[in-house]
């Protein structure tokens, strides 16, 4: 049997240089608009620093209307990119307002029922 810290190679022709990997999880540390926050990129890179062969990405959602749960990294646009600067504030601006207009609804509805 191989060691562990041995190299593979895959049938594709790239190598591995151990056969330590890290497993699919989901962080949940996108923003509001699915983008890596800083703390995501140190996280990966922590775990790259720390020697895995492989590591396999968490969720990256390529639709946002059907995330696995909120900090889902996103990536949806046509194009496979991820959405502008520009869109990405506008996106977080109407993201805030939805949510804060669904706060006032739960809260009339929550008052009007006597429960709080």
């Amino acid at each position: 049997m191989p060691a562990l810290n041995s190299a593979i190679l895959l049938p594709c022709g790239s190598s591995i240089k151990n056969r330590l990997a890290k497993a699919a999880m989901t962080e949940g540390m996108a923003t509001a608009a699915g983008l890596p926050t800083p703390e995501l990129i140190r996280l990966y890179s922590i775990w790259a620093k720390g020697g895995a062969g492989l590591l396999i990405s968490g969720n990256i959602q390529i639709d946002r209307d059907h995330l696995e749960r909120p900090g889902n990294v996103i990536i949806d646009a046509k194009d496979g990119r991820m959405a502008s600067k520009k869109e990405r504030r506008k996106e977080g601006f109407q993201e805030r307002k939805e949510g804060y207009r669904e706060r006032k609804e739960v809260e009339a509805v929550r008052a009007k029922s006597g429960i709080l």
